[in-house]
């Protein structure tokens, strides 16, 4: 193996055998292939009398996709084109194809548009994935065969229920995809080369993308090489009409690469399109033809429609980058690549002057931020949102960001990726900030990039304290400091029961804390109206409101269920929390006995992760212990139970466990702990202090079906008057002098 330019070895056969190659039919020289312009790495057959023909092919393109992955090496596009040479050299003429039986859909989805000029091994692999790796929708594929002169005119005998439209002359990938698209029955065309092959899973993600906001016009899909390496995450246009496939070369499990996000444009080779959208801007552009710059300025006229350009992480295909059309941009099909960025740039010169000028500007550029609010979230980890409130409200946020039109980082302080819950954020179009290189380098990133954020809302005392200085000295922005709950004074409140001097000087430490962070911050949230006047009676110089501890995008459309068909009694909370430990205990042990002799078959479920033992061995016929359940199973739960108790004895802040039941339009009986913070709560919920009291409360209303009704029926509008997004956007409107009104909203 030798380099064009050095002429000399840098990997001997030894090497090779060592990093465990089967080398046994290999014959390298240092002849360059006339058809190989621009090889980095020259691989030549001297001898075609090779027995094993096809493992020669297979070892040469292992041994391409290592060295591509290895950046010593620094080979280019062109070792894929001397694979394509190679194994049309040995190609065998008569190989027996497995049939490939597709299924006939009468109303499909998406309608996979596939243009094809010869290259039949490469189309059968392609579509071949399609049919093992797609399900869960509905799917047409039309091949768009542009005069193919190989087997791909046997095609239909091979696939059955594909369209195969054979074109009278060759048109050209541009004209080839427009025309094929007039055929297209789905709601979604998916354009898809045919040097690609698909990955399990690949095809729901861009759907479900579309479907879930209506302004989505196009999207697309994570490009890799067949090594895994990423080829494009979304791709980015400069000022002077210039490409960028963000992330080549790189590894593609990165957080940078996994999260939903705008990009300028999507590469057509796996690009979905609006059919609708399609159809309303007229297709390709056919001054671009026969190919480039056709999807770029598709993604442009998107726009100009009203339409987001998306890229989805979860959909993966891999491409053999370089065999539709080569790579020399001198010759062939590839010099429109040329031609076509100046035509580009003439049609959309306006909106060009809006581009970031050069990769200077890429970490705005490769989500189009460079005309967008930017907020970073902390937390101490990734919110797990149906295991504890405060994960809860801060996700509230987060999607009340995202609503307003802001582009929002998440950095957990524990830089841990979880599978389900990175995923839930990474989704809604949040980068999350996880592994080892953050965990490492997170001050120099807030350093090299604080100047873009506008906001970072970090949460919790411990976990601000730690960023406190950096943040401090980094960002351009207002920091915002949601403490969650005054924790010295729900310490302080623990005390009064339980006269532990530990507890009293650990509160009187989190005191000063707290203060010392909320000195810093430009805003501090609370979710109490308590909390705020204990802090402007402590520090009224301090910049303090109450905001919403949960913030519901939408009302509850559900109807609740009459109280005389419902039953049992229900307590949600994590136990990582003291008071709930305190609180189920006390509820069990004084209360429940008393309920239970006046109504022998009521039964109380305890819902919340990470149980202690003495929780556990509470569990009888009437006491359920059922631990975590999943927000389908609490939503069941909380439909068809009678009341919710909440009998906190201390604690601080808001309580996400009342309002969550209120939602659910559950009659709440609590003590003066759990309605903290809460206003006109009377039609609502019922509060009792003493064990006795709250009992008796317990007992007249569960017995008292119209007066759970009534209750019931005044929930809705108490939540959408105090806990709606409009209400949370309200009071970050106010309280965030920065924002102009007309910003908050898209």
């Amino acid at each position: 193996i030798y380099t064009d330019h050095y002429k000399k070895p840098i990997k001997s056969r030894e090497n090779l055998e060592e990093e465990g190659f089967d080398l046994s039919s290999f014959k390298m020289l240092q002849n360059k292939d006339k058809d190989i312009e621009h090889l980095n790495e020259l691989c030549h057959i001297k001898d075609n009398t090779l027995q094993d023909k096809d493992q020669y092919i297979r070892d040469l393109e292992e041994i391409i996709n290592k060295m591509r992955a290895n950046p010593m090496y620094k080979v280019g596009r062109a070792p894929v084109k001397a694979a394509k040479v190679i194994r049309g050299l040995f190609q065998k003429k008569n190989l027996n194809y497995e049939k490939l039986e597709f299924p006939y859909e009468n109303e499909p989805k998406v309608s996979i548009i596939i243009p094809v000029y010869n290259q039949f091994e490469y189309t059968y692999q392609c579509l071949k994935s399609i049919l093992e790796n797609s399900t869960g929708v509905s799917y047409e594929i039309i091949v768009a065969d542009d005069v193919s002169t190989d087997r791909t005119r046997m095609l239909l005998q091979i696939a059955a229920n594909v369209t195969v439209m054979r074109n009278q002359e060759n048109l050209g990938f541009l004209k080839n995809c427009n025309q094929a698209a007039k055929k297209a029955r789905g709601s979604y065309l998916l354009f898809l080369n045919n040097d690609t092959t698909v990955v399990s899973g690949w095809l729901s993600p861009l759907v479900a993308l579309m479907e879930q906001d209506e302004k989505i016009g196009i999207t697309g899909s994570k490009l890799v090489y067949p090594n895994g390496i990423l080829q494009e995450a979304g791709s980015v246009i400069w000022s002077n009409g210039d490409g960028w496939n963000y992330g080549r070369g790189d590894a593609s499990d990165k957080p940078e690469y996994n999260y939903v996000k705008e990009v300028d444009y999507i590469s057509g080779a796996a690009m979905m399109v609006r059919r609708s959208l399609w159809e309303r801007i007229g297709g390709f552009d056919e001054r671009f033809a026969p190919a480039y710059y056709e999807d770029t300025d598709l993604a442009f006229a998107a726009r100009k429609e009203g339409y987001k350009v998306v890229f989805q992480p979860e959909s993966i295909v891999i491409h053999y980058e370089g065999i539709s059309n080569g790579t020399d941009t001198e010759n062939g099909i590839k010099k429109y690549q040329i031609e076509n960025k100046e035509k580009f740039k003439e049609k959309w010169a306006k909106e060009l002057r809006n581009q970031c000028d050069n990769p200077n500007g890429l970490f705005l550029a490769r989500d189009r931020s460079n005309n967008k609010k930017m907020v970073v979230f902390i937390d101490r980890y990734v919110p797990q949102y149906d295991r504890d409130a405060g994960s809860k409200s801060t996700l509230a946020y987060i999607k009340a960001f995202i609503k307003m039109g802001h582009r929002v980082k998440f950095i957990p302080e524990d830089f841990k990726a979880d599978a389900v819950y990175t995923r839930n954020l990474e989704q809604l179009g949040v980068e999350v900030l996880t592994g080892s290189f953050y965990l490492l380098n997170i001050d120099q990133w807030i350093m090299d990039y604080g100047k873009h954020f506008d906001f970072v809302f970090s949460n919790r005392p411990y976990t601000t304290y730690k960023f406190l200085d950096v943040l401090k000295t980094s960002i351009k922005g207002k920091l915002i400091y949601y403490g969650h709950d005054l924790h010295y004074a729900r310490e302080m409140r623990e005390y009064k029961l339980t006269r532990d001097k530990l507890l009293l000087a650990h509160a009187n430490q989190m005191k000063i804390l707290e203060y010392a962070i909320m000195e810093q911050a430009d805003v501090v949230y609370y979710p109490s109206y308590l909390e705020i006047e204990e802090i402007a009676k402590e520090a009224p110089q301090i910049n303090a409101a109450a905001i919403p501890v949960y913030v519901y995008e939408k009302s509850n459309q559900k109807k609740p269920l009459d109280a005389r068909y419902r039953k049992d009694l229900v307590f949600v909370g994590g136990f990582a929390h003291e008071p709930n430990v305190d609180a189920v205990c006390w509820f069990v042990n004084e209360i429940f006995p008393e309920v239970l002799d006046k109504i022998p078959d009521i039964r109380f479920q305890i819902i919340g992760s990470n149980p202690p033992d003495k929780i556990k061995n509470m569990a009888d016929e009437h006491v359920i212990v059922r631990g975590f359940v999943t927000e389908e199973e609490l939503e069941e739960t909380y439909c068809n139970a009678k009341a919710a108790v909440v009998p906190l004895r201390f604690g601080a802040g808001m309580k996400g466990k009342v309002i969550e039941a209120l939602y659910y339009n559950v009659p709440v009986i609590t003590t003066e702990v759990g309605v903290q913070g809460l206003q006109d709560y009377e039609k609502v919920i019922k509060v009792e202090n003493k064990a006795e009291a709250f009992a008796d409360t317990l007992i007249h209303l569960y017995q008292s079906p119209q007066i759970l009704n009534l209750m019931t029926a005044e929930m809705p509008q108490y939540i959408n008057r105090y806990f709606s997004f409009d209400a949370a956007v309200k009071i970050l409107r106010d309280t965030l002098s920065y924002f102009k009104s007309e910003e908050l909203y898209l």
